[in-house]
């Protein structure tokens, strides 16, 4: 895609970033607890960015598919890290931004996927060197969790 392309295409992101603004904040707050004033979103093109390198390759990874109700203990395990992370969560991001939390120990202990967060949550660390993709979906009736960690460190 060349840069005109691009900037095209980020406008048509912001503009409809608008409609999504509402719902993506009642999914920060059902995921967070954390007071939504304080929360800034980054813009889409730097949003693009980090997502772009933190594709970078990771030495380490560690894959697992949980069911829904042992989520709880996963975000427990999760809470260690108490440094920034870039937030990205369903697709909402692709139209208001990612944002950055200051640590992942704000983490709801009871987040559950479904209400309000139906498909996906991203997590990247400020240094981009630890990912965590945690991915909700449906296979014949049942539902599941795959975590995927990866880090180069």
């Amino acid at each position: 895609m060349n840069q005109n392309e691009y900037k095209k295409e980020l406008l048509y992101r912001k503009v409809n970033g608008k409609m999504f603004i509402e719902s993506y904040l009642s999914k920060i707050s059902s995921l967070l607890n954390w007071d939504i004033t304080n929360v800034a979103l980054i813009p889409l093109d730097t949003t693009d960015k980090i997502l772009k390198d933190s594709l970078i390759n990771h030495a380490k990874s560690k894959n697992e598919r949980i069911e829904p109700q042992s989520l709880s203990i996963s975000i427990k395990s999760l809470k260690k890290y108490n440094s920034e992370y870039y937030v990205f969560i369903d697709d909402d991001w692709k139209y208001c931004g990612a944002f950055i939390t200051p640590s992942l120990s704000l983490l709801k202990d009871n987040f559950q996927f479904g209400e309000a967060i139906i498909n996906n949550i991203l997590l990247i660390s400020k240094n981009l060197a630890h990912v965590v993709d945690i991915d909700y979906y449906e296979i014949n009736s049942r539902y599941y969790i795959d975590i995927k960690e990866s880090s180069s460190e």
